[in-house]
């Protein structure tokens, strides 16, 4: 998933869907690099996206431990996957 716009300027049933799914997965809405993916590996359970800050653009990467038959990170929401973010 790549952010073209920031997420309060999104519509705001896909603006609603990324908020959420931003906070399940820990991410501030307000810090994510714009064109720049956020990319999910349910098999190897890893979450990286890139953060803006004042010194550049960092990565993140989360590898969190999660039950038996979860499924981490969470897909992404079929909102924004029909439309042009």
């Amino acid at each position: 998933m790549t952010l073209h716009r920031a997420v309060s300027d999104l519509p705001e049933h896909v603006r609603s869907a990324v908020t959420r799914w931003l906070a399940d997965h820990e991410i501030d809405p307000d810090t994510v690099a714009l064109g720049q993916p956020i990319e999910r590996d349910a098999m190897r359970e890893i979450l990286t996206w890139r953060e803006s800050t004042d010194h550049g653009v960092l990565v993140r990467t989360r590898l969190p431990a999660v039950a038996d038959g979860a499924v981490w990170p969470a897909p992404f929401p079929t909102q924004l996957l029909r439309q042009s973010a």
